[in-house]
């Protein structure tokens, strides 16, 4: 069995990319100081998340190529927290 990481293989692989801005342009979603990761507060958010990388997934599996997907602490993006360490709320806007 390969350790190799199968994007480091040369295998085709499709990511995802500009989340805040999709949401934001495409869906109207408000995300107060660019922050995805209050939609994980309710229900109709995480849907939007699920939604929105379930796109990715499709075109990945159309494709016959894998999916790498960004990692980042805490899930959705703390774009607008000044430093990791930064409690909620995100911002004062």
């Amino acid at each position: 069995m390969s350790t190799e990481l199968p994007h480091l293989a040369g295998r085709p692989m499709v990511t995802d990319g500009g989340m805040e801005t999709d949401l934001i342009f495409h869906h109207g979603v408000d995300l107060p100081c660019f922050a995805s990761f209050p939609l994980l507060n309710d229900d109709t958010g995480r849907r939007l998340l699920a939604d929105y990388y379930a796109g990715y997934a499709q075109v990945a599996a159309a494709a016959r190529a894998g999916l790498l997907l960004e990692s980042r602490p805490g899930g959705p993006t703390r774009t607008g927290v000044p430093s990791s360490v930064t409690p909620w709320p995100v911002c004062t806007t």
